[in-house]
């Protein structure tokens, strides 16, 4: 299978991304840009809309989110190779030929704790899953606090689906990802990637 890279772009948000464990005996600071690795390319999506009022908490598993028909088609049956994302929350404004995002400030909603799937959406599918006990050592920890029920990325047993993937997944491969963050304010300009020559493979 063929590997390509992609990430999310460096000019998203505004800002340098930094590093606190950086290695002082490098010759050369460690780059957080990824226009600096010219192989890579990248896309975007959005999330369905989220409306709140003051002092409400907004803390749900969203609608599924399509990635672009072309990516999708692009790497079926194929491996693709996440290097980094970034995230961002905005309005869409109207600009007049087309919509301008505009990004919200911070002291209008506080993004806390935010988490995403990727996954195979031939071979996975998100299933709600209820906590077996509190103290069940498999549950302990996890996002949901204290729900009696979480989601969990579950392989597809349908003979018709594996069929219509065309080859067997490499096991080697992941079928999903979770990322999950808890930065805070700080979440525009936190580094979410790896080093050169790293990546998150899922198949």
């Amino acid at each position: 299978a063929r590997v390509c890279v992609v990430h999310a772009a460096s000019t998203m948000n505004d800002g340098l991304y930094t590093t606190s464990n950086g290695n002082p005996s490098s010759p050369t600071p460690y780059d957080t840009t990824y226009s600096s690795r010219p192989e890579t390319e990248y896309f975007d999506v959005y999330s369905p809309p989220i409306s709140t009022t003051y002092g409400q908490v907004y803390w749900r598993m969203m609608d599924e989110v399509a990635l672009p028909p072309d990516l999708v088609e692009r790497f079926d049956g194929s491996v693709m190779a996440v290097v980094g994302y970034e995230v961002d929350q905005v309005r869409l404004v109207d600009g007049g030929e087309e919509e301008v995002e505009v990004p919200v400030p911070i002291t209008w909603a506080y993004n806390h704790h935010y988490g995403a799937w990727l996954t195979n959406g031939r071979m996975v599918r998100l299933v709600k899953q209820r906590r077996a006990s509190d103290d069940h050592p498999e549950f302990r920890g996890r996002m949901e606090h204290g729900s009696t029920e979480f989601w969990l990325a579950t392989p597809l047993q349908d003979g018709d689906t594996k069929s219509s993937y065309g080859t067997s997944p490499d096991e080697e491969i992941p079928l999903s990802h979770f990322f999950s963050e808890a930065n805070g304010g700080e979440m525009r300009l936190s580094y979410h990637g790896y080093p050169a020559g790293y990546a998150q493979l899922i198949d």
